[in-house]
């Protein structure tokens, strides 16, 4: 039997929990500590420029299909 599974997108993701995780904490105190916050906020600050997302892009070298950085 094959499962087909859809993928949620890691924005869809992270809305659900913006929508929903408060009323969630409301209903189970345990997840009110300091540290699941902290945990929560990095999982929601994940690939953005506030959480210090850095992209680099490096161009392709001559004869090679993938690109290098020269040190």
């Amino acid at each position: 039997m094959a499962h087909n599974r859809q993928r949620v997108d890691k924005d869809t993701f992270k809305q659900i929990f913006r929508d929903h995780w408060g009323p969630f904490q409301q209903r189970h105190p345990r997840y009110q500590g300091r540290h699941v916050q902290a945990v929560i906020d990095k999982m929601l600050g994940c690939g953005t420029l506030e959480a210090g997302l850095y992209h680099v892009s490096v161009p392709a070298l001559p004869g090679r299909e993938t690109g290098g950085v020269q040190l």
